[in-house]
């Protein structure tokens, strides 16, 4: 007989369970059971936390048993992780300005032949080396402040050749000035502003009466120049006897030019009756004080001058 369309087909009994069951699983669902993951991750805890105790105390044993390696270095010492050797200036400070054996070679050869030029266009002597650089110093020249834009300093530096001393000096406007940070380049401002800002003057040995002067001031004095004509604050001319002790410092004598020349007598012989006392017609003043003239001074004898086993180049 056929079928029609409103007829139900019979239903399958064993799919129709297993969809009921499937329903129920999906609408009643229980998650699986966690007990033994929970077990196995505080045991690991446990472990974990045993072994890092029993290091602790290995550590503390072996530190607490065994010597310290000492630091071979002072606290004064400092290490550059470059390798290179750290030093210090004279006021404690870090010095960044090592000058190495081919600088100072080429500054001091610089440096000498400089003075070497200038000393044998003045001077009467032949002056073919240079033994040993004594100091450098400041004195008075045109005290006039109306009129001394060129020639206000008399800059002199005693320098050795051979067994003799010498006095080279230079007339300037201004006292010496460089904005240079590194030693090696404000030195060579230094031979810079000797050659480009001064005037040069004169080169001299010390004569018998500046040896006389010498000898009669005392040990305490190195070298007596001859003197000089300048001027003081009122314009007449003025007659300077520059007396060098050390590091640069000496005492200048002055007179008035007018009463030499009225009384008919050379100024380092009128000098010579009035000493020790020098209160009739000189009055003494000590040079000018420079610290950046120091500072040059400085930097040649701590950086730049040879030892006396090196000696200095020609």
């Amino acid at each position: 007989m056929k079928k029609t369309n409103n007829e139900f087909l019979p239903t399958n009994k064993y799919a129709e369970k297993k969809r009921k069951k499937l329903l129920k699983n999906l609408l009643v669902h229980k998650p699986p059971k966690r007990h033994l993951g929970l077990k196995i991750t505080a045991l690991t805890l446990t472990m974990g936390t045993l072994a890092f105790v029993s290091y602790s105390k290995i550590a503390e044993y072996i530190y607490n048993n065994q010597p310290q390696t000492k630091d071979p270095h002072t606290a004064e010492e400092v290490i550059d992780p470059n390798g290179n050797d750290v030093t210090f200036d004279d006021n404690g400070q870090i010095d960044v300005d090592n000058i190495d054996e081919n600088q100072k070679t080429v500054m001091c050869e610089t440096f000498y032949n400089f003075i070497i030029k200038d000393a044998n266009s003045r001077s009467a002597y032949n002056i073919d080396e240079v033994s040993e650089v004594i100091s450098f110093s400041l004195l008075p020249y045109n005290l006039c402040n109306e009129n001394n834009e060129y020639d206000k300093y008399y800059i002199s530096i005693l320098f050795k050749s051979s067994d003799d001393i010498f006095a080279l000096n230079y007339l300037g406007g201004t006292d010496f000035e460089s904005s240079a940070g590194l030693s090696v380049d404000y030195f060579s401002d230094f031979i810079h502003y000797l050659g480009y800002e001064c005037a040069l003057d004169n080169c001299q040995k010390m004569s018998e009466a500046g040896k006389e002067v010498k000898d009669t001031l005392g040990q305490e004095v190195s070298f007596v120049g001859d003197a000089y004509l300048g001027y003081e604050e009122n314009g007449d001319e003025y007659y300077f006897i520059p007396a060098y002790t050390s590091g640069g410092k000496g005492t200048v004598y002055s007179t008035w030019a007018a009463s030499v020349e009225s009384l008919g007598q050379d100024p380092m012989q009128l000098l010579l009756e009035e000493l020790p006392g020098a209160e009739k017609n000189f009055t003494s003043t000590p040079f000018f004080e420079s610290e950046n003239l120091q500072k040059a001074s400085n930097i040649y004898t701590q950086k730049l001058q040879p030892s006396k086993d090196e000696g200095l180049e020609k």
